[in-house]
Order: C-alpha cells, then sequence, then structure tokens
C-alpha cells in the first residue's frame, strides 16, 4: 500500500507563523522529515508516536545528501505511511522541493505541496523593510546567495530593473555581491541591510549602504539574507520594538510544563531557554492500589498537577478511568492543578484563593472534610498533613513522585532573568551567579530564591500569566 507525502513550508520556524494547514498535517503524519532551523514550537506540533528524521543542512555541511532524503520520502510513502516534509521557509524557494516533488511523481507516489512564508519576505517585513513600496521600489528581485562563480549572476540587468534585491544564503558571498552591483553601475550608497535569524528572538538587523556590505556581513552569522534597495531607509521608522527584545530568559520547569510560558516571552521578543533545574522521579505504586485507596476515601485531595498526571497514568494503563471518582470530592491546590484535573473530564470541588497547602489544609478543615487520601511528592512541603493531624483530620498520605536535583543543566552564557515555578527549582539552580533577576511564582518559592541570595521579585499571581506580567513589569 503506498502512502503519501506532504512536502510543507514551515515558514520563519516560529509556531505562531506556520499555516494552519501545515499544522494539521504534522499532527496526523506518520514519519516527519525535517530541515534545520524549526522552532521547538514547530517540532512540538509533531505526535509523540510519529517517527522524526532529521535530514538538515547547512552550507558546507550535507549530512544527508539529497539522493539519500529522497529515498527516504520513497521508502517511508511505500511503506504506506503518511509523511510530512517540513522544510524551513517555502518549499519551492531555493528549497528543492521541486525536485523532490518531480522524484515522487517518477515514482508514482502521491503528494501535496503546502506553501510556506518565504524568508525572503517574512524576514525584512519582521524587521520593518517591505520589499515593495510605491515610493520606493514596484519590483522585488529574490536570489541565491549561495553560489561559485558571480558571473552566475547578471549585475548589470538586474541594476537596470532596480527595485528590492534580496539574496538567501549570501552572507558568505556578500563581498562578490556587492562588488558586481559596484561594478554594474548600482549607487555606492544604496541602503542595504542584513537580517540574522529573522523573525526570532535572536534577530539582529544591521543597516548599511552598498559600498559597506562586505564589512557589515562579517558582523553577522547565518542564517542572515541581505537585502538591498531603498527600502532598507524604513527600517528605523517601520520595525515595531517588542517589550521584551534583547531579553535572555531562562526557565527552570521541566520541559513538558514550559513551552507555554516560552510561546508567551518569545512573543514578546525574549530569547528564551529551557533549562529544568529539577527532574520528576515518578514513584511505584499500582492502579489497583490506587483505585483502592480512592474507593475507601471520601474527599481526594491533589497538591501538584503532577500529581494529577501521574495517577490518571496510573489508572488508565490499569484499565480505570474518571468514573471511579463518582461520587468523591476533589480538593486542588490551584488553578495549575485544576487545568489538569480538567483534561480527564473533572472539576475540583474545593480550590483555596491563595495557592499555599496551609491554604488548602485551612480550607479542608473549614469544610469539615474527613477519611482524606492525598497525593503529593515525597520532599514536598509537610506543613498540610501537619495541620490536618493537628485538627484530628482522618487522612491517609500516597506519595506519588519525588523531584531531585536536574545535573545537567547548560545554562546559556548570557541570561538576564530566571524563572522559578516551585522551591526546589530555586533550589536546585545550578549557578554561582547573582547578576539577574529571579522571578517567583509564591512566597515559598521567594523565600528558597532569597535564601540562594538571588535578586527577586515575586508574581502577583501564582498563574503563568503571573509570571509573564512580572517579567513584563520589571521591564518596564
Amino acid at each position: 500500500m503506498t502512502g503519501k507525502v506532504i512536502i510543507a513550508g514551515a515558514g520563519t520556524g516560529s509556531a505562531d507563523l506556520i499555516s494552519i494547514r501545515a499544522a494539521n498535517a504534522l499532527k496526523n503524519a506518520d514519519t516527519v522529515v525535517f530541515d534545520r532551523l524549526l522552532g521547538d514550537g514547530i517540532t512540538k506540533l509533531i505526535p509523540d508516536n510519529a517517527e522524526r528524521i532529521n535530514v538538515g543542512k547547512e552550507s558546507g555541511n550535507h549530512p544527508v545528501p539529497q539522493d539519500e532524503i529522497n529515498k527516504i520520502l520513497l521508502e517511508k510513502a511505500c511503506g504506506g505511511k503518511c509523511v510530512v516534509r517540513l522544510k524551513g521557509g517555502d518549499p519551492f524557494m531555493f528549497g528543492r522541493g521541486g525536485e523532490e516533488a518531480e522524484f515522487l511523481l517518477e515514482n508514482k507516489v502521491p503528494f501535496e505541496i503546502i506553501p510556506g512564508i518565504s524568508s525572503a519576505i517574512a524576514a525584512p517585513e519582521l524587521a520593518g523593510i517591505p520589499v515593495t513600496h510605491r515610493n520606493f521600489s514596484s519590483s522585488v528581485h529574490i536570489l541565491t546567495g549561495h553560489f561559485k562563480d558571480d558571473k552566475e549572476i547578471d549585475y548589470k540587468a538586474l541594476a537596470k530593473a532596480g527595485g528590492t534585491y534580496v539574496f538567501l544564503m549570501g552572507l558568505k558571498n556578500a563581498e562578490k555581491i556587492q562588488n558586481g552591483f559596484l561594478a554594474a553601475g548600482l549607487d555606492k550608497n544604496t541602503p542595504c541591510a542584513v537580517i540574522e535569524n529573522g523573525g526570532s528572538a535572536a534577530q539582529r538587523v544591521g543597516i548599511s549602504v552598498l559600498s559597506g556590505l562586505s564589512e557589515l556581513a562579517k558582523d553577522h552569522a547565518s542564517p542572515s539574507i541581505i537585502v538591498i534597495g531603498e527600502v532598507c531607509r524604513l527600517h528605523e521608522k517601520l520595525y515595531t520594538q517588542k517589550r521584551l527584545s534583547g531579553r535572555n530568559i531562562v526557565i527552570c520547569r521541566p520541559s513538558d510544563r514550559a513551552h507555554s510560558l516560552k510561546a508567551m516571552l518569545e512573543t514578546e521578543g525574549a530569547r528564551v531557554h529551557i533549562v529544568p533545574s529539577i527532574k520528576i522521579i515518578p514513584l511505584s505504586f499500582g492502579a489497583e492500589e490506587i483505585a483502592g485507596d480512592i474507593s475507601a476515601h471520601k474527599f481526594i485531595a491533589f497538591t501538584s498537577r503532577t500529581g494529577v498526571k501521574l495517577v490518571f497514568e496510573s489508572l488508565l494503563s490499569g484499565g480505570y478511568d474518571a468514573r471511579i471518582f463518582g461520587g468523591k470530592k476533589i480538593a486542588v491546590i490551584g488553578s495549575g492543578t485544576a487545568e489538569e484535573l480538567k483534561k480527564y473530564g473533572l472539576r475540583p470541588d474545593l480550590m483555596p484563593q491563595e495557592f499555599y497547602t496551609e491554604e488548602l489544609a485551612g480550607l479542608l478543615v473549614k469544610e469539615k472534610a474527613d477519611n482524606i487520601l492525598l497525593f503529593r511528592a515525597e520532599n514536598g512541603s509537610k506543613r498540610l498533613d501537619e495541620i490536618l493531624s493537628e485538627n484530628k483530620t482522618k487522612f491517609k498520605t500516597v506519595y506519588v513522585y519525588k523531584t531531585i536535583c536536574e545535573e545537567e543543566q547548560i545554562l546559556p552564557p548570557q541570561f538576564d532573568t530566571a524563572v522559578f515555578a516551585s522551591p526546589s527549582e530555586a533550589e536546585f539552580f545550578k549557578t554561582d551567579r547573582k547578576d539577574f533577576k529571579a522571578v517567583c511564582i509564591g512566597k515559598r518559592t521567594l523565600e528558597a530564591a532569597l535564601k540562594r541570595g538571588f535578586d527577586c521579585t515575586e508574581a502577583a499571581e501564582q498563574t503563568e500569566k503571573g509570571l509573564f506580567d512580572a517579567i513584563i513589569k520589571k521591564e518596564g
């Protein structure tokens, strides 16, 4: 049985700029064959059970030759797979997508093309440079700057045509491009720009004139594009500086909980690094044991979203589902835990206004809850247990996980902010630096960070939005 190959463009590499059609194709893929320059937001769209094959190329380094890529597409499609060939930018804009489509056609493999936003248009646009403008340019010429002989480009014809010139992959040949246009008679004072990492939080834009292009290029690294033309004058006027541009932020949460906040911060221009300082270690407990405990108690209390996730993973693996909580009252420590519970079709009966164990304990005592089953971390705060015991409340504690230090923490050379969403994240953060702002969720996390000697601020709300607002406020 023959499958299908979908040749899709990923756009600039940001998940919120990929087309809906391409995102849906990824969600239904059996195999994804992808290039480099894709943000982790896009790779998160790939199903966990899909096969991932990285065939990324960069200048001078082609670890997987094109012929081998073609063979991979053919083999997977002939095996009945739905294959997404995910390419940066647009698949037909210097992406060899046309060659791959021809190969598939020759081998009678069904294929589909999904366009993407080419960096030739997107990168200048996101840098405040329109490639066409009624007052400056009525045409745009898109060229590959990856050539061996400058005679491949007819600079005289281009200079005569006028308009905007956009070179992809041209950084190493900037001097040839500069000299070619100067020899063709283009004014040496024609504005030009080099846009590095266009559209990303690491974007850098350099503006000069044609005679200074080669020197400007030396200050930038790949991936970069070169724009030459009067429209480059509009960069300073039209470029929208985002509130967190230039900021380097480290999120210390485990990766599966960090991507939502990461996306929020990147939307405002921050460069975000997920460097978990803790590791969650599930403890051994069986579905039958958990099911028995739930049946024997009237009140079920969860002190973290991790506890909810692990309990349900165990129950579902044992053939149980949310119906086992029928007739039970459920308490949670905060909105994050409530959100996790909602994934399984349940809503909490009790949640404190402030998301602390003392507040949860006080609420349970106030409600005269009894015969409570607590799901919590082995090395978390014991204050909940202590308060319930002091009030002679009957309860049983089940430890479902423990938190340990993540030994491999590779921090970026420069960062100005670290985000802590739990006391253990602050406690186990591996750095001797004190020249950054620690943004903390809740007073217990704040106390742990202050104990480390960090310069701290506390989020007004114990939510991801609260953390985001605290970072924005610090910038303001």
